[in-house]
């Protein structure tokens, strides 16, 4: 009996031991089959399988960039963020990017970039006005009265982040027509969805989005190292004094440039740009904060999670996994704002009670230059520096609160358009008309492949009809007002604009299936003022603008 018992329970044993090496047996295999294959471009699959955290991620929305734990989570206290590689232009993570926040001295940036190029280097800042010398903030030891050449002004403005210097720089150019000028940079730059009202950053009606910075992080990266290299200075000794850097990141964290910000409004707000290794490549990675509590440990946390948890692979293509969310709960973020970067505008009947009263002052004709609005602008055909006459404000109303200029027939046209429009149940709103050379130049130079085609997106300077001042980009409230999109192709406003733009005057210029007569891409959103006779003519007859003023020999000064 003993015999049959110990051999019962030598059986037992042995099922128990085969059990266990099966099992572990199966969860081996199982680390391996359920791993995601790795897919280069070459088209061969390598699988690795080193442990559980093998598997890698594709973040979407990028073609380079992976996670390699995708439960780590990143926490931050900043209400809105955006991460991205400033080379690729891809977007590694973001929080709120959207949401359109007060941003407070990074304004300077946009104030440097704009005096630096309106007023040359050399150029004296003469008799700075008394007005500048009340100004909140950091002095930059600039005394009254004093002759400073504009390139030595930048120092106290992005080293020390001197308000009263942000000051002297917009009065010295007219302190509207700066910040026109300033409006305008940004629109050139695609950043849609900011407004800025001052120069220093410390009014809290200067907003933009954390998808708008990151634009303007990109454009100072890749375009202009003239602005960045300031800020990498410690310090700067010219004119008898020392400017010194305010910035915490110079020394450390592989710091390329940028500027920081803070007032009670925008909390702690940073656009910087930083060299960080990530894998085995090194990468020019931006970051922005708005609405940071804990701007310094935001920034350390992102680039340690960058370094140990991102994986940069070019030569990885878009198979594995995608994996959009990165960021975890951290600390409450503040509520989003109720206005949101792209905001309804009502059109109505009478004057907008909520709207500023101030005009931003539009840019003079000289009195003897030629009416030119039915001009056959073209790639051909040169406006040279050709300003029209009567350019007045459009009512913020109806440009999601971005200062543009018109001419004013054509600005009392579109009124009554997007009026008529707005009876029947369609809002549309304007996001762009009068352009200077400048602004176009631009938005030219940095169009980049939309203008690698047969046919152009974006005109050459002095080649654009929006140098007319009778032309408007237009978009729609189904759309959510979004700027220069063919989606607007498909929307009720263009339907509308279709059957009635010409009773008001108003063309498409680049209509769809034209593009071999204008030299353009059709352009949906893009509305010219010819007057309701020219305009209903060429609506009838199925020509384009083009074609129609093809005989007229108008020429500049004539």
């Amino acid at each position: 009996m003993s015999g049959k018992i110990l051999k019962y329970f030598l059986w037992i044993i042995g099922a128990v031991i085969i059990g266990i090496f099966t099992s572990y047996g199966i969860w081996a295999l199982g680390d391996l089959v359920f791993l995601k294959p790795v897919i280069y471009q070459s088209g061969l699959a390598e699988t690795i399988a080193a442990g559980p955290k093998t598997p890698i991620y594709k973040i979407s929305g990028t073609s380079s960039y992976y996670v390699r734990d995708k439960n780590k989570k990143l926490k931050l206290s900043a209400g809105a963020m955006v991460v991205g590689d400033i080379e690729s232009g891809e977007i590694i993570f973001s929080r709120n990017k959207n949401i359109r926040y007060p941003i407070a001295s990074v304004s300077k940036l946009i104030t440097a970039l704009v005096a630096r190029d309106m007023i040359r280097d050399k150029d004296v800042i003469a008799n700075a006005v008394e007005k500048t010398w009340a100004v909140y903030g950091h002095g930059g030891a600039v005394k009254s009265r004093e002759n400073i050449e504009v390139a030595d002004f930048l120092n106290p403005l992005l080293l020390q982040s001197s308000n009263k210097v942000a000051e002297i720089l917009a009065d010295t150019a007219g302190f509207a027509q700066f910040i026109r000028l300033m409006n305008d940079q940004t629109l050139a730059l695609g950043m849609t969805a900011t407004i800025l009202e001052e120069p220093s950053g410390l009014s809290a009606q200067n907003k933009s989005t954390a998808d708008d910075l990151f634009r303007l992080a990109i454009y100072l990266g890749n375009s202009r190292p003239d602005i960045l290299k300031i800020t990498l200075k410690n310090k700067e000794e010219s004119l008898g004094r020392t400017w010194f850097n305010t910035s915490r990141f110079l020394s450390g964290y592989g710091y390329l440039g940028g500027k920081t910000g803070y007032t009670d409004a925008a909390k702690y707000t940073l656009l910087s740009i930083f060299e960080v290794k990530i894998g085995s490549e090194r990468r020019n990675i931006a970051i922005i904060l708005l609405q940071s509590s804990d701007r310094p440990g935001d920034v350390n946390r992102i680039i340690n999670y960058l370094k140990d948890n991102i994986i940069y692979k070019k030569s990885l293509a878009v198979f594995p996994e995608s994996f959009p969310q990165l960021l975890g709960e951290g600390s409450d973020p503040p509520p989003p704002p109720k206005e949101t970067a792209l905001v309804k505008l009502p059109i109505q009947s009478g004057p907008n009670k909520e709207e500023s009263k101030e005009e931003i002052p539009c840019p003079k004709s000289y009195p003897e230059v030629a009416d030119m609005s039915l001009f056959n602008v073209s790639r051909e055909n040169s406006l040279r520096d050709y300003v029209p006459k009567n350019l007045i404000s459009l009512s913020k109303n109806i440009t999601n609160g971005l200062s543009f200029c018109l001419e004013r027939e054509t600005a009392e046209a579109l009124s009554q358009m997007l009026k008529a429009a707005s009876s029947d149940g369609l809002i549309m709103a304007v996001t762009s008309a009068y352009r200077a050379v400048k602004i176009q130049e631009g938005l030219y130079n940095n169009a980049g492949e939309k203008n690698s085609g047969e046919y152009l997106l974006i005109a050459a300077p002095e080649h654009s009809e929006h140098q007319l001042g009778t032309t408007v980009d237009l978009t729609g409230h189904s759309i959510s007002y979004e700027k220069t999109t063919f989606f607007f192709e498909d929307s009720p406003e263009y339907a509308w604009l279709e059957n009635n733009a010409d009773k008001f005057g108003f063309v498409q210029s680049y209509p769809k299936g034209k593009e071999n007569i204008t030299g353009y891409q059709a352009e949906p959103w893009h509305w010219r003022y010819v007057g309701p006779e020219i305009a209903q003519k060429i609506k009838e007859s199925g020509i384009t603008i083009v074609e129609f003023l093809s005989d007229q020999s108008t020429e500049i000064g004539g």
